[in-house]
């Protein structure tokens, strides 16, 4: 038998859209358990409940709930409770009020951050080989060998809300805790304009350790050797305060913001220095500052900020920068005194420091003469903004300057021995001496940052690479504490990280490369300028 089906029908009909939406929550151990606890049956001979097992717990976990508001968060469930029962909610205690409870917000933050930041933490600390080249795959079955050029890898920016728009004038890490960035911020212009100094880690790139708040911008800082845990800070008032990193305490152990023998102009860099005290004795840790009203002082923490003298910088009248210029006749200063922006101390003879200033020179000047230089290095056409010794060698050193360049002096000559152009046509603001390799150093202008290589090149550098934030300008750099890293500081109050892939390994010898440059360099130079005196002396005798 067979049956006949009927033709089905279709039928159109219309409705609104149905709306969706994605509903989650977090529900930890003790959530659970404290709810359970409620569906119990309570004994009639309980006096009173415990008042901080359950908001506790809410205000930390539950999205929206802050420790460290002033009092305790509910959930909805619960504030139908405590509505009802008015002594239940008498019974709240302000969060703000436990002592513990912003150390444990502090770890479990922490421990947050370096969830996220685990993949490039890890290679910050070279437990995972960066990438060959950012955003471009590697063929797995390649029978070519690639090789990838010297390039930076950016991991992350330390930032918060406090530091936007705040000047990054300084960067130091702390000589016994590797984990340990201090910044100065601070906006230079005359005015009351506060400063800020934040203590950063590693472990938590979202917000700093430790702030600290200065009455005027912050300019410099130095951790101490012997003491790692005091903090030197300079402030654009010519004032300087001394905190200490071990106390929760955001006040100074000492300062001298209404002193009156403070250094009448900007603090430009502060430095604690080991000085011998005589043979057999320890070395005695010491203070020193240079300063826009061309003093280099020693100051005594001992008893209060005191301060003393150690150099006067005066204005040189015989310098000048061009040959036609020097039998004329010098013009008269506005101000005898040379306005020092860094000093640096010679390694193995702190007794010998270089000191940078406003005018194009470089001088080397001793504690033991507070009244001359030693020797002058002249060459720049503009400020010099820094001067450093080479790590490896105490008789090179690096000066930059705003006229483009940088320049490679060998101790004894008064001569450039290497002069190199930045590639990015700009103003230098800083330079640093690789503590990994002898020949290599990094510098910063406005918008790039370049990695040089002596011993490769003195007219190409190794790596141009420019800044990530926009409409912000570099203004300082330094190594990280395996030389592997670069921080970079900006106008707009961010400290980014790079890390330094495939540069040249530093070989065995790289300390006797750079002496070798330097040498090569420097009997070119010298036999130039021996042949420009014989012209001379030709010309003169026609």
């Amino acid at each position: 038998m067979q049956t006949i089906n009927e033709p089905l029908k279709i039928k159109g009909t219309q409705a609104s859209q149905a709306n969706k939406a994605d509903e989650c929550d977090f529900a930890a151990v003790w959530d659970m358990f404290d709810e359970y606890k409620k569906l119990e049956p309570k004994e009639e001979d309980e006096e009173e409940d415990d008042p901080l097992g359950e908001d506790v717990g809410g205000a930390l976990l539950r999205p929206g709930g802050s420790a460290f508001a002033g009092p305790a968060v509910q959930s909805p469930k619960q504030g139908e409770a405590a509505g009802d029962d008015e002594e239940d909610s008498s019974q709240q205690v302000p969060l703000d009020t436990l002592s513990d409870i912003q150390e444990k917000t502090f770890i479990m933050e922490k421990a947050l951050c370096m969830n996220t930041y685990q993949q490039r933490l890890a290679q910050f600390r070279r437990m995972l080989p960066g990438r060959t080249e950012p955003d471009e795959p590697v063929a797995e079955h390649s029978q070519s060998v690639v090789m990838v050029a010297p390039h930076m890898l950016h991991l992350w920016n330390y930032r918060c809300p406090e530091t936007s728009g705040q000047r990054v004038t300084c960067v130091r890490w702390n000589p016994a805790n590797p984990d340990l960035l201090a910044v100065t911020y601070g906006t230079l212009q005359f005015g009351a304009h506060p400063g800020l100094v934040c203590c950063w880690s590693p472990k938590n790139p979202d917000h700093p350790a430790l702030i600290y708040r200065t009455p005027s911008g912050a300019t410099c800082c130095d951790f101490a050797t012997q003491n790692a845990a005091m903090l030197a800070v300079g402030c654009y008032d010519g004032s300087l305060a001394l905190y200490s990193t071990s106390q929760k305490s955001d006040r100074p152990v000492n300062d001298c913001f209404r002193g009156v023998d403070k250094p009448m102009g900007v603090i430009w860099d502060v430095q604690f220095v080991l000085k011998d005290q005589g043979v057999g004795e320890a070395k005695r840790e010491v203070l020193m500052s240079i300063s826009e009203d061309g003093r280099v002082l020693q100051w005594n923490t001992r008893q209060g900020l005191q301060t003393v003298p150690v150099m006067s910088m005066r204005r040189d009248p015989s310098f000048s920068t061009k040959k036609e210029n020097r039998s004329r006749k010098s013009d008269a200063f506005i101000s005898r005194s040379a306005v020092g922006l860094h000093f640096s101390f010679r390694p193995g003879n702190t007794a010998q420091y270089l000191v940078a200033t406003e005018s194009g020179t470089a001088h080397l000047c001793s504690t033991s003469h507070s009244d001359q230089y030693l020797f002058t290095y002249s060459g720049h056409l503009a400020a010099v903004y820094r001067a450093h010794w080479s790590p490896f060698s105490a008789d090179v050193l690096v000066t930059c300057s705003a006229d483009w360049s940088f320049r490679v002096w060998h101790a004894d000559q008064k001569v450039a021995v290497i002069v190199v152009q930045s590639a990015s046509r700009s103003a230098i603001n800083d330079i640093q001496w690789s503590p990994l390799c002898a020949t290599q150093l990094a510098l910063c202008t406005d918008h790039e940052v370049e990695v040089w290589d002596l011993a490769v090149s003195t007219l190409d550098p190794l790596i141009v690479h420019p800044n990530v934030t926009r409409g912000a300008t570099n203004t300082t750099l330094t190594f990280g504490p395996d030389g592997e890293c670069l921080m970079i500081g900006d106008s707009a109050g961010s400290v980014a990280v790079y890390q330094l892939e495939n540069l040249p390994a530093a070989e065995p010898d790289h300390v006797e490369k750079l002496e070798e440059v330097v040498q090569t360099q420097l009997f070119r130079v010298l036999s130039t300028l021996r042949e420009e005196q014989e012209e001379e002396t030709d010309a003169i005798a026609e």
